[in-house]
């Protein structure tokens, strides 16, 4: 028996009965508390997010003040840039109610990390025991280093098993299989964009350390430790698409589904375009495959694309929110409307022209994550824009209520100064203009090129897409279509269907 094997075992993994979802073991995440507590020491943080799910918001809202009042503390005594940035300002913890001092710092953007990384933003500026080191491209190849302490580890398992129990009611012995766009990367991290080997790792830590020995076994244990965690979570990862970009052949569309009819997952969690792909291939082909629950991940994922992709699966689809540096903070329930945030572990604020938007305005999603004190993130700008939510949740929560509408750098801001998001052109692109793909370039302000790619057996309106594409961008000076064979992935893996130059004209 191997590794991963044995590590299934011991919190009893096991396949799910082949009658359906009414079967599916373990939903409950107290019955995950059980199952993990005193094995991965997970289960004290799912026993806590099961208590603080049903808090009302006063509760709730006075838990992340106390919360929050120690983190600042500790950034302030232990990390030499949160220090600076407080003396720079006048500021002292205790000064002010912790979520006013809050609102007094400046947002933490990926170039503060790096520039700050690792002496100047890491807890007494080194790593602490346990820690393990992540090195995120995201969406838009802008790399980031993120150090997450043994117990953000912990917290962050018993966040995915959190999100899996409220978006879909899936417990830890229930089979999940991931199509992620890297699959190294999810496990390992990268290195100068490219995922760094086991070996590779090794001979660099041991060539800069006195105990290359020691060095190397701390190396492989964290290996080790990080596979195990991801088994505990899936018990597959398939292969990404590859350099064929969007439109792959059919025969290896249909490996995927053969994998899929196979194994029959009970959750599936894969990039929106992948999903997007294998659906329109099981509608093509007449066939009919069913995955009881699926979440979109590591990209954007419009209601009409889920809706699309929840009929060709015959499953209930689920939004997921979160990212590499903070792990996942928010889902959606039942209702599968608003974005639930755990706001015990995290909290979230919208912001527009450097006050907080109101609620439906669009905004920067700015984030601080309570929990991980190796690596502070206090007040992280995303770069993601979206939505708050004053009114309540029809399954009871009151939890706060978010949307997430697309990347900054993949908004447009019109020559009226109208801001059109990733989302809406998604949305206006998969209605009936007959696209299977697109891509939408601006190269200046006002001046577009587009690439579309045809359905098969679709003869495209070029006339129809340029005005559709026209009228919702206020009639740029210049839009230019391109047919297309296929939109190739970025070199993270993931794809940008909108590549905006007007995006920093948001406030």
């Amino acid at each position: 028996m191997s590794v991963l094997d044995s590590a299934r075992e011991r919190v009893g993994t096991r396949e799910p009965a082949k009658t359906g979802r009414e079967n599916t073991p373990n939903t409950s995440l107290g019955t995950m508390a059980v199952r993990l507590g005193g094995r991965l020491s997970v289960g004290a943080q799912c026993r806590r997010l099961v208590a603080e799910d049903k808090l009302s918001r006063d509760r709730l809202e006075a838990l992340q003040e106390r919360r929050l009042g120690r983190l600042l503390r500790d950034a302030y005594e232990t990390v030499p840039y949160y220090r600076e940035l407080f003396d720079q300002r006048g500021l002292t913890p205790g000064c002010l109610p912790p979520r006013e001092l809050l609102g007094k710092l400046p947002p933490l953007t990926k170039s503060d990390i790096m520039a700050n990384f690792p002496d100047r933003i890491l807890r007494h500026g080194r790593r602490s025991t346990g820690s393990q080191h992540l090195a995120s491209t995201g969406t838009t190849a802008d790399r980031t280093d993120v150090i997450v302490s043994l117990y953000g580890q912990r917290s962050r398992l018993a966040l995915v098993f959190w999100r899996h129990a409220l978006g879909g009611r899936c417990g830890v012995g229930a089979k999940r299989i991931e199509i992620p766009p890297d699959a190294c990367s999810r496990l390992c991290g990268t290195e100068n964009g490219r995922p760094m080997g086991l070996i590779g790792e090794i001979r660099a830590v041991a060539g800069q350390n006195r105990r290359p020995i020691q060095s190397a076994l701390r190396v492989i244990e964290k290996r080790l430790r990080s596979s195990i965690r991801h088994s505990l979570i899936y018990d597959q990862t398939l292969p990404p698409f590859g350099p064929d970009g969007t439109c792959l052949a059919e025969a290896d569309l249909q490996r995927y589904v053969d994998v899929l009819r196979e194994q029959r997952p009970y959750l599936v969690t894969g990039l929106p375009a992948y999903l997007q792909q294998i659906a329109r291939h099981i509608r093509r082909t007449g066939q009919s495959v069913h995955v009881p629950v699926i979440h979109p991940m590591g990209g954007l994922s419009t209601p009409g694309l889920r809706q699309f992709i929840a009929e060709s699966f015959s499953a209930e689809v689920y939004e997921t929110y979160g990212s590499s540096e903070l792990g996942g903070f928010a889902c959606q329930c039942d209702s599968r409307e608003w974005l639930h945030v755990t706001m015990g572990s995290y909290i979230v604020e919208v912001v527009r022209d450097g006050r907080p938007a109101k609620p439906g305005e669009l905004g920067h999603l700015i984030v601080t994550g309570l929990e991980n004190r190796a690596m502070p993130f206090i007040r992280y700008k995303l770069g993601d824009v979206g939505r708050w939510h004053a009114g309540s949740c029809e399954c009871g929560r009151e939890t706060q209520l978010i949307e997430c509408n697309g990347r900054l750098q993949n908004l447009i801001v019109t020559g009226e100064g109208r801001p059109v998001t990733e989302e809406e052109l998604l949305d206006l692109a998969y209605s009936d203009l007959g696209l299977e793909h697109f891509q939408l370039v601006e190269r200046k302000r006002g001046q577009f090129d587009l690439s579309v790619v045809a359905q098969p057996g679709e003869d495209l309106d070029q006339a129809a897409i340029k005005s559709a594409f026209s009228d919702a961008l206020d009639g740029p000076r210049r839009l230019d279509v391109f047919p297309a064979q296929t939109i190739h992935a970025e070199a993270t893996g993931k794809f940008r269907f909108v590549k905006s130059a007007s995006y920093e004209d948001f406030a």
